[in-house]
Order: C-alpha cells, then sequence, then structure tokens
C-alpha cells in the first residue's frame, strides 16, 4: 500500500507543479496587458502619421493625441519595413497580445479547478488508512490523467470491467446480436 500511495503521490505533485507553473504563465500573459494597449496606440499613432515616417528609420517622435496635453513619444521601427509595414505590426502585436489574454482569463478558471482537484486529492492520499480508499483516490488518478497528460480518462464501464474479471468483459452475452446463433457454414 505505502508504494501505491508513493506513486500516486508523486504523479498529483507532479500535475500540481505542471498547473501551478502554467498559472504563473498565464498570470504573466495577464499582467502584460498595458503592453498591449501600448501596441494599439502606438499603430495608431504611425497610421495618422505616416507622411512623416521614410522607410529605414529606426524610430519616429510623433505626438500622442491619447494622452492630455499631447506629449511626444517616440516610437520604435523596424528599418528593414515601410511606414505601413511597421503600423501593421503594431496592430499584429497588439491583436496577438488580446486574443492570448482572452484565453489566459479562460484558462484560469479551468487552472483553478484543477488545483483545487489535485490539492485536495493530495489531502485524501495522505489522509488515506486503507486499500480501498487508496483505489478510491487511483481511479481519480486515471480523470486526472486525462486532464493533465492529455489522455482519454478510462470509462467508468471499462473501469468497472476490470476490477471484476478480466475476461469478463470479453466474453458475449447472449443478448448480443453479434453472437447470436445463426446456422453454421459448411464447406463443402
Amino acid at each position: 500500500m505505502q508504494q501505491k500511495s508513493a506513486g500516486l503521490q508523486r504523479h498529483i505533485k507532479s500535475a500540481l507543479e505542471r498547473v501551478e507553473k502554467k498559472k504563473s504563465i498565464m498570470l504573466e500573459t495577464l499582467r502584460q496587458s498595458d503592453q498591449t494597449e501600448k501596441n494599439r496606440i502606438y499603430g495608431d499613432l504611425l497610421t495618422a502619421n505616416l507622411y512623416l515616417m521614410e522607410k529605414g528609420q529606426k524610430s519616429i517622435r510623433v505626438q500622442n493625441y491619447y494622452e492630455e496635453g499631447m506629449p511626444e513619444v517616440e516610437i520604435p521601427l523596424d528599418a528593414r519595413k515601410t511606414p505601413n509595414q511597421n503600423a501593421q505590426n503594431y496592430y499584429k502585436k497588439y491583436r496577438k497580445a488580446k486574443v492570448a489574454e482572452q484565453y489566459a482569463a479562460e484558462q484560469m478558471v479551468q487552472i483553478d479547478k484543477d488545483l483545487l482537484l489535485l490539492e485536495s486529492a493530495l489531502e485524501d492520499l495522505e489522509n488515506c488508512q486503507c486499500c480501498r480508499r487508496l483505489n478510491m483516490v487511483s481511479i481519480l488518478r486515471f480523470s486526472s490523467r486525462a486532464a493533465f497528460c492529455g489522455r482519454r480518462a478510462i470509462p467508468a464501464s471499462r473501469r468497472s470491467c476490470r476490477r471484476a474479471s478480466p475476461t469478463a468483459s470479453r466474453l458475449p452475452t447472449e443478448r448480443s446480436s453479434k453472437w447470436a446463433k445463426t446456422p453454421s457454414r459448411t464447406t463443402g
């Protein structure tokens, strides 16, 4: 029982580490939302000031009409791109970051659920006294593996068959149309 418990604990702890790492990545994505808006503003300012730009410039100073007092802001440019391509590049960065933010927000909900599930499973495993309860936690392992390893969980019907006898699930029943009595063919 100790060996089985240790294996489950390792599995749950590694899944916890993966989920916590994913959470930190998603939080970092959400923290970068101010940079996302900055890319959109830069794209707008470059589009409004295309007539001032020339290909080969490394940066441009323009008035930021989004802020009070319209201070000048220096926008870095890619010297290999045309003025229009530089503006489109900032819009592309904005769209990409916006989609990433939406994905991160959706994932945070699922990550919180997964963390709660794994932490309670680990707690149940530590409090486990008998083999029967250990098997219950083991079933959780199969369902959590689907969520954390990208595999499908074993359906409940197959799990119950595995616990019975290994051949019981493979034997056909009399009701089965596949194995219904049919006249035997004889070769002649």
